[in-house]
């Protein structure tokens, strides 16, 4: 493994980075001086991100969540309001859950994704999907009502460029939403290089001030920022109340127990409306929410 050099340069602008935190597995996080981005550089090249991913989905994280399938009818709702030529866009789209969803609401739905592992699942939810970088896919411009990106700008070397090019395929007074963990969350400022988030497969960190900043160069305006979402299991590790927690990464039963005792006790319900409420207001909610209009 390559170690990162005390400057780095940032993927977002180029310009120099320095050390912010130590991580473990070897190598460091650092801080863009200009626009602020928290990043590393851990992989050499786009082909050696592409290899990392090739084998990236499997039963567990293909699996599809009735919880997970009424939030995409909800969000999808709030799409509606933009609905004009009725293409919407997956970027990164997986297991392809969100475009089923879509397409059931009657939406044209395409999706773009680089894992290998996920191509046979997408071909046999009949998904019109791209396989590679959405640069690639080559779509007409001003094609797309709305760009879903959940979870994907994260992992990418250049995720300005990624911006760019949505800014071109998404039609004017169209809708670009994206979700990324925030390096500003309580969970991160807790837990430091322990938060489950940090790890080699996360290349660029972003605040809210930095998602804001890199939406607004790629050319979208009316940028709306929130953040919400707190795992209650990995704060406990903080205090070293279950030695099961102390793992890293993203445990996908364990999340959807939780989910599903939210949603079955009303109580639980306004409880997370109310925590809700208070990370967006102090900006340190584990996701952050982006909706911008091209």
């Amino acid at each position: 493994m390559r170690t990162t050099t005390a400057q780095s340069v940032c993927p977002a602008c180029s310009v120099t980075g320095e050390f912010v935190l130590a991580v473990p597995g070897g190598f460091s996080l650092m801080r863009c001086s200009s626009c602020g981005l928290v990043f590393h550089n851990e992989f050499a090249s786009e082909t050696e991100l592409l290899g990392y991913y090739a084998g990236y989905y499997d039963s567990e994280n293909l699996a599809f969540s009735p919880i997970t399938e009424k939030r995409f009818a909800d969000l999808l709702r709030s799409f509606e309001a933009y609905r004009r030529q009725n293409n919407i866009l997956d970027v990164g789209c997986g297991s392809g859950h969100f475009l089923k969803v879509s397409m059931e609401k009657g939406w044209n739905a395409h999706g773009t994704e680089i894992s290998s592992s996920a191509v046979d699942q997408l071909s046999r939810l009949g998904i019109k999907s791209f396989f590679g970088r959405l640069e690639s896919a080559k779509y007409p411009d001003e094609f797309f009502d709305v760009v879903y990106c959940s979870e994907v700008i994260e992992h990418l070397l250049n995720p300005i460029m990624l911006l760019n090019e949505i800014g071109r395929i998404v039609r004017r007074g169209g809708l670009l939403y994206v979700t990324t963990p925030n390096f500003n969350s309580l969970s991160r400022k807790v837990l430091g290089s322990r938060w489950r988030v940090i790890g080699k497969e996360h290349i660029c960190y972003f605040t809210p001030k930095t998602l804001s900043r890199a939406a607004r160069t790629a050319g979208f305006s009316k940028v709306i920022v929130s953040t919400r979402n707190i795992d209650p299991h990995e704060l406990r590790k903080a205090f070293g109340r279950n030695s099961s927690d102390s793992g890293g990464g993203f445990q996908a039963g364990r999340t959807e127990e939780l989910r599903r005792q939210l949603e079955g006790k009303r109580a639980l319900g306004l409880a997370k409306t109310a925590v809700n409420s208070v990370l967006n207001a102090t900006g340190t909610g584990d996701t952050i929410v982006l909706r911008a209009q091209r």
